[in-house]
């Protein structure tokens, strides 16, 4: 594949890094899905679903990003989930936050890179668009986080929080 004339090998690195990032989101917030469904907290699991999906765009955007500027992804390399929900009912809110922190921080890594180099304009919009997503992700990870951590490990009041939670 030839060299980006737009891209340093640093900078596809790093896409091709976010990319992988937003897809093991992607799959990681179906899993928490999953767990919550199994847990009979529908309307969450339900949420978690919809920001699965949410994810797989987010990663679609990095792709369509290099191959709008003809670079080629790397294969997979998905990260592993090394998290055990089941040690805490509530632990899937603060893994989930986690996340949001390190996508975040893979947005403001890419940023700082395209600020050094010469000819960065799209790659500078390109990721003041996914900083701009990350903003409503962060505000509703912590949103979901401080909601349910004041509920804490009572099955009892996650059950009714449930009940009354509204998936957008």
């Amino acid at each position: 594949m030839p060299k980006s004339k737009y891209l340093t090998d640093e900078v596809i690195n790093m896409l091709n890094y976010a990319y992988h990032h937003e897809i093991s989101n992607s799959l990681f917030y179906d899993y928490i899905s999953s767990y919550l469904n199994v847990l009979g907290f529908n309307n969450l699991s339900e949420y978690w679903h919809e920001w699965s999906i949410e994810e797989k765009e987010h990663g679609k955007w990095v792709k369509n990003f290099m191959q709008d500027l003809n670079i080629l992804l790397s294969p997979a390399r998905l990260e592993d989930f090394a998290y055990d929900l089941s040690t805490s009912l509530i632990e899937f809110v603060n893994v989930t936050s986690d996340r949001e922190d390190k996508t975040t921080q893979i947005y403001h890594n890419l940023l700082d890179v395209a600020m050094e180099l010469e000819n960065s304009g799209m790659l500078i919009q390109f990721v003041n668009k996914m900083l701009q997503e990350q903003i409503e992700e962060t505000n509703k990870a912590l949103t979901i986080k401080d909601q349910i951590n004041n509920i804490g490990e009572n099955k009892a009041l996650m059950q009714l929080f449930d009940n009354g939670f509204e998936v957008n």
